[in-house]
């Protein structure tokens, strides 16, 4: 595993008229987001978090090569603003997920959308 992040850009998709976020593959792993990792997820004003816990309340889907995190849910809309083809900026860490809509500005001491998920993620 690493002890760094990772930051992609993931369109927010959608399925049944809802928001959807779909994740999978090496970044996923890279990070120890394999098949079966347990955790929590939680939606936020402006952002949607993926927290490892044992126990969690959801487990990592897919196969032990395609680690898969999919979410589906009216709240990604409602809670986190994410609408059908929003560009999001996703960082992973060996511990937590954190999806923010890509044109969020980020506010206070942060120069960019990686020192706030640090400050989220060792703060």
């Amino acid at each position: 595993m690493n002890t760094k992040h990772t930051t992609i850009t993931r369109l927010c998709g959608a399925n049944r008229n809802q928001p959807r976020l779909w994740l999978e593959g090496d970044t996923l792993a890279r990070h120890g987001w394999t098949r079966g990792t347990q955790f929590n997820a939680t939606f936020h004003a402006d952002c949607f978090l993926y927290e490892k816990q044992t126990p969690g309340k959801r487990k990592v889907a897919g196969t032990g090569e395609r680690p898969i995190l999919d979410t589906n849910s009216k709240k990604l809309g409602t809670k986190c603003g994410f609408q059908t083809g929003d560009a999001l900026t996703v960082v992973i860490t060996d511990a937590y997920i954190v999806a923010f809509n890509s044109d969020t500005a980020v506010s206070g001491p942060f120069q960019s959308v990686e020192e706030l998920a640090s400050e989220l993620f060792h703060g």
